[in-house]
């Protein structure tokens, strides 16, 4: 085990792909965040839903997050479960998660072409379904913070309004997304029927957008497929001897599954399977290169003497 977790470490580290297939067990994923990072572990899992190998092990990695640094990996992850199951425990997690967030506000530059981040609808939601005396005002800063943001360009927003396309759009972006944040806070302050919401602080930045963006200015709760689709059965591979979990098969030596992943066997492409017990994920696919992007998730269950492999799904660069 320890072997494993030293392994795993240098992985993280050195960000290493496509030289062999990398293991884990859903059941050291704390353990490893707890070493690495759980934005780490998260992105290395992040095309796996691994509530749907092991949910108590899932549970875990999700009370992780108070201890964790913030990023859009980890946010997405925390809202993404806190959406989907309701449990109070975690209501003065969410105030504290995006309690921090706002203070990064301030640091945020407009990144290739101009932009500037966008709230995800998922956190405002977050915030707004676990609502508590506290929430109205964390809202309020996030208004407040962004709005003062948006005053930081907007001299640039008005020397893009002499400018051709292109250099118009790379002056006025940031402006209108502070803008576009500010709304989507607003958008969220009147969910929770606040007061400080009104027509006047709303026609105010909406007047920045366009007519197509103030169209499709919505809270939206993306859908969490959780692995849901059909598995469609591939291959049988057959072994020889008895495991008590599929970690134990010797699976780089099978030529069915060589041939399986036969399309990613590159410098730049990754192999993972992450298990539990007899049932486990494959996330193959490339990192970087002309597929960059490209990859396959794959379930695959241990019985008797055979591993049955489902493809989950596939994507294309």
């Amino acid at each position: 085990m320890k072997k494993r977790y030293f392994v795993l470490i240098l992985l993280f580290c050195s960000v290493v792909y496509g030289q062999s297939l990398h293991i884990i067990n859903t059941k050291d994923l704390v353990s490893v965040s707890k070493r690495v990072g759980l934005d780490s572990v998260l992105r290395i899992i992040r095309n796996i839903p691994v509530e749907a190998l092991d949910s108590v092990s899932y549970y875990n990695l999700v009370k992780e997050v108070s201890g964790s640094s913030s990023s859009r990996r980890v946010s997405r992850f925390f809202t993404q479960y806190i959406m989907k199951y309701h449990n109070e425990i975690f209501e003065d997690d969410v105030y504290e998660y995006f309690k921090n967030d706002v203070k990064l506000i301030k640091g945020f530059k407009p990144r290739r072409y101009g932009y500037l981040p966008e709230i995800p609808d998922i956190n405002l939601l977050a915030m707004v379904k676990y609502s508590n005396n506290r929430t109205e005002g964390l809202l309020v800063e996030y208004y407040k913070e962004w709005n003062k943001k948006s005053k930081e360009y907007i001299n640039d927003y008005k020397k893009g309004e002499k400018e051709i396309l292109g250099m118009k759009d790379m002056l006025q972006e940031p402006f209108e997304d502070c803008n576009k944040n500010c709304l989507k806070v607003l958008k969220a302050l009147d969910l929770i029927k606040s007061t400080f919401f009104d027509s006047v602080k709303y026609k105010s930045h909406a007047k920045y957008l366009s007519k197509y963006a103030k169209r499709d200015l919505h809270l939206y709760l993306e859908r969490d497929d959780n692995g849901s689709r059909l598995r469609n059965p591939v291959d049988t591979i057959i072994i020889s001897g008895s495991f008590k979990t599929i970690a134990d098969v010797d699976l780089n030596n099978s030529p069915k599954f060589k041939k399986l992943i036969r399309g990613y066997c590159s410098s730049y492409s990754w192999w993972w399977l992450v298990y539990n017990g007899k049932i486990a994920y494959l996330d193959v696919g490339y990192q970087s290169g002309p597929e960059c992007g490209a990859g396959d998730l794959y379930w695959l269950e241990l019985v008797d003497n055979m591993v049955i492999v489902h493809q989950v799904y596939e994507w294309i660069s």
